[in-house]
């Protein structure tokens, strides 16, 4: 009868710490799903935040396209009034000569 008590005692025993690592089991496994479903959301919306960044980039260097052209349209019509100009002033300066 001791030896029943002792054998149940000590099956109680190891059966305790193999229910509690089977817990513990069963709330890793958990964690681990939530965190791979966190992770996959996570990757989702960087990639969906890179593709925005990426979209603004290319708006941002058409801008700078576009001021660039704009500075050069300028600096192409200053040239050319300046160039009127000169044959204006030209033309008139003849035209006193002549008189």
């Amino acid at each position: 009868m001791a030896t029943a008590k002792l054998t149940e005692s000590l099956t109680d025993s190891v059966n305790a710490g193999v229910i509690e690592v089977f817990e513990n089991q069963k709330k890793v496994e958990i964690a681990a799903r939530e965190l791979n479903e966190s992770t996959a959301a996570f990757k989702t919306t960087a990639a969906s935040w890179a593709k925005d960044l990426e979209a603004f980039d290319k708006e941002l260097r058409a801008i700078g396209d576009f001021e660039n052209w704009v500075r050069a349209m300028e600096h192409d019509l200053a040239s050319l009034a300046q160039a009127l100009e000169n044959k204006t002033r030209e033309s008139a300066g003849k035209e006193e000569e002549t008189k």
